[in-house]
């Protein structure tokens, strides 16, 4: 397959539109509903991008950054053989990176990353069960 095929191959549209809005929203929904969550449980609320301080990443907690990896690898395999392409799987992760850079993570508060990996989590563990369902 020539370069040009294979560019031309990324742009063919293989499934709905709904895909490309789970993969663009899905992420979104999730970091907003991560930092509610941690609004609910006593955590400041997120600050925007364009008005935090320039400031050092929280540190983040292995188990939790585990978590959130293999969760991940998980929702983006399962989007990937669902549709045949990886498009959706590239947009979601893109996504999920553009939602993470808009709003900061509190200074020294790791809370709303570990909410957002255990709401991923979930998420992870549905689409496992529902495949296992339909085998």
């Amino acid at each position: 397959m020539t370069t040009v095929g294979l560019l031309q191959s990324f742009m063919r549209w293989r499934f709905g539109v709904g895909w490309y809005l789970l993969a663009i929203l899905g992420p979104i929904v999730l970091t907003i509903a991560a930092f509610q969550l941690n609004m609910l449980l006593g955590g400041p609320p997120p600050t925007p991008v364009w008005q935090a301080p320039p400031s050092q990443p929280p540190s983040l907690p292995f188990a939790a950054l585990a978590i959130f990896t293999i969760a991940a690898s998980v929702v983006l395999r399962w989007l990937y053989t669902t549709t045949g392409s990886a498009l959706p799987a590239v947009l979601l992760l893109a996504a999920t990176g553009t939602a993470h850079a808009l709003f900061r993570f509190p200074p020294g508060d790791s809370r709303p990353f570990e909410l957002y990996a255990g709401l991923l989590a979930l998420v992870a563990i549905a689409l496992v069960v529902s495949q296992r369902r339909h085998e």
